[in-house]
């Protein structure tokens, strides 16, 4: 069985948890939507379920948060 990955002080719901297989569920690739300047598309290997839907919903939540910070000027420097 493939890894979990969760965010700190998430867990997987067990029904999300991916199986052996052909299914395996696999990021192809994101790009930028050309009509909208705020939306990206996400690419996967096999639709997602609703609960695999509600999971990256959460995670792209948490992850904006982080990439602003990654990417904010290091205030630090004059």
């Amino acid at each position: 069985m493939g890894a979990v990955v969760t965010f700190p002080g998430r867990s997987a719901p067990a029904e999300i948890r991916p199986s052996a297989g052909p299914s395996r569920l696999r990021c192809l690739g994101v790009s930028r939507d050309a009509d909208n300047p705020q939306a990206v598309a996400v690419t996967f290997s096999r639709p997602l379920s609703e609960a695999e839907l509600r999971v990256f919903h959460d995670a792209c939540r948490q992850a904006a948060g982080i990439v602003e910070a990654a990417c904010r000027p290091d205030e630090s420097q004059p």
